[in-house]
């Protein structure tokens, strides 16, 4: 049984290495390396490759959108909630029109708090379940969003925008900066 052993653990078979196949690798590795060496550096580049590409043309109806990251984060309770579970909220409101949006929510403090109130009164309305749904978020979102450009002064009109005349409302969007139910 010993003799066996023995058989089985032949320690010179550990060291021997393939060198047919390490020098085989070795090639073809140099070979990629100095193809790519030579199709990136040092070739002649054909005409139709050195085409310029066409210059970057901003549209004409692309607004500069500014984000204003000043609003208080929100403690609402939802309808269920019986004082135990609550919401915190905070958005980055995206303006197409800052100046207008300034002009009437932030130096107008009764509008600003009018726009807060709305946000309480929306989501108060829903169940803790509710909240959790990404469809609800989402529509809540644009409720609050619709409701602030009307807080503003804006107003959608489908006459205008069939004709192409309607401005773009001063608030784009409303993104959720903090979005927490506990």
């Amino acid at each position: 049984m010993a003799d066996e052993d023995n058989e089985l653990l032949d320690e010179d078979e550990d060291e021997e290495l393939n060198w047919p196949a390490i020098i085989i690798a070795a090639v073809i590795v140099l070979g990629l390396i100095g193809g790519a060496i030579w199709y990136f550096l040092i070739r002649e580049v054909p005409e139709n490759e050195l085409e310029k590409a066409p210059e970057y043309v901003p549209p004409e109806t692309l607004a500069e959108e500014s984000i204003y990251l000043d609003m208080p984060d929100m403690i609402i309770s939802p309808a269920d909630g019986k004082g135990r579970f609550y919401l915190i909220v905070k958005f980055d409101v995206a303006m197409n029109d800052r100046g207008r949006v300034f002009d009437e929510m932030i130096l107008k403090p009764w509008k600003y708090a009018q726009a807060l109130n709305f946000v309480i009164d929306v989501y108060s309305d829903y169940t803790r379940e509710e909240l959790r749904s990404p469809k609800v978020k989402e529509i809540t979102r644009q409720s609050i969003l619709d409701e602030w450009n009307h807080i503003i002064g804006w107003e959608y009109d489908a006459e205008l925008e069939a004709l192409g005349q309607l401005e773009p409302p001063p608030l784009k969007a409303l993104y959720y900066e903090n979005y927490v139910l506990q």
